[in-house]
């Protein structure tokens, strides 16, 4: 692939009220579209990105849901558009005009010679989904205190949106909340713990509570306060408990979350060659270890496992949180739509996003 050749394309159907004007927004849901590297597999691929309002939204890179790209060969990737929101903006607001007002533009804009080359680039679908899905019974969320989150975080929203879908919704886990809003209380939400939690008490939370759904989210504990650890160090604990919960319930889907951004702040970091102690930035080291954490998922899904990346940092900024580590309760409902987005398309036996 030449990156200095391909220019992207750019559709607009919207007022200046953020409204669209030739369809009813709340028809859509998803970018879908087919991509291929063409020919021969070039590295600017992996900087391939789509994004509703470029510049002023947020984007989502390509690369993150084709875990490899092949030569000659096509992909459908499906993007919920919640991924690539405009910061402040509804989620309902932000969607995409149909594809027979689109399709034309589109190939009358590319050239055969442009790569990497698209097709079908907008697809339209039904509202949604309140249909059940394959079950989501015993969801367990798992990870540290932004699991336990303010008023219950995100399994507020996420319990709400998944009973739309009639599908049994019923959270497990060995602890219960007492004051907070979430209609189930039960949750595996542990403060302060780090990814070696899977060195603690784990395999016997699971035993208990045999959850078919996981959502882990952990590993700001590692990377907000002192650390004798880099990014792939605490990458490879964080691999080695989602391999401990594969091992303990080898059916169970498990829906790996990058951990928050975090506040630009110096703290203790792993000391160098000559055991001095360094400083490291944990805002760094967070995208450091998200990362890691996305690569080794990407792995996964290519070798066939019921794992998949869910990218939270990407909806979430310093902006959304109350200390500089823990999201806001508002924030938090951008954390439960990006869970909501993938256990539907996952449960539900659609494309993925």
């Amino acid at each position: 692939m030449d990156a200095t050749t391909w220019g992207g394309i750019s559709f607009d159907s919207r007022n200046a009220n953020w409204v669209w004007t030739d369809q009813p927004g709340n028809l859509y849901t998803h970018l879908g579209f087919d991509v291929s590297a063409g020919p021969a597999v070039g590295a600017a691929i992996g900087s391939l990105q789509v994004g509703l309002d470029l510049g002023f939204g947020l984007v989502a890179k390509v690369s993150s849901y084709v875990p490899s790209f092949a030569a000659g060969t096509w992909y459908h990737v499906e993007i919920p558009l919640s991924v690539m929101r405009s910061p402040g903006r509804p989620v309902q607001e932000d969607r995409v005009p149909e594809q027979q007002h689109l399709e034309p533009d589109f190939l009358r804009r590319w050239s055969p010679t442009h790569q990497p080359e698209a097709r079908r680039l907008f697809r339209r679908l039904a509202p949604p989904p309140v249909v059940p899905l394959q079950g989501c019974a015993g969801v367990m969320p798992l990870g540290d205190s932004i699991t336990l989150g303010v008023n219950g975080g995100y399994r507020n929203n996420l319990y709400t949106g998944l009973q739309q879908n009639n599908c049994g919704v019923d959270f497990v886990g060995t602890q219960s909340d007492v004051n907070t809003r979430v209609a189930d209380k039960d949750h595996e939400g542990h403060p302060g713990s780090p990814s070696a939690i899977s060195r603690g008490g784990v395999n016997a939370w699971l035993a208990s509570t045999q959850p078919n759904v996981i959502l882990l989210m952990i590993g700001t504990n590692d990377t907000a306060w002192w650390t004798n650890a880099d990014g792939a160090e605490i990458g490879a604990r964080h691999d080695a408990l989602i391999d401990q919960l594969r091992a303990a319930r080898p059916n169970a889907w498990i829906f790996v979350a990058s951990i928050p951004p975090q506040s630009s702040v110096l703290i203790h970091g792993k000391p160098d060659g000559n055991a001095t102690t360094t400083s490291v930035d944990r805002a760094v080291l967070t995208q450091q270890l998200n990362a890691v954490i996305r690569s080794n998922v990407a792995a996964r899904v290519a070798a066939g496992q019921r794992v998949r990346f869910v990218d939270v940092n990407s909806v979430l900024t310093t902006a959304d949180l109350y200390d500089g580590i823990h999201p806001t309760e508002a924030a938090h409902a951008k954390v439960a739509q990006i869970f909501l987005d993938w256990i539907r398309a996952v449960l539900g036996f659609v494309p993925t996003p």
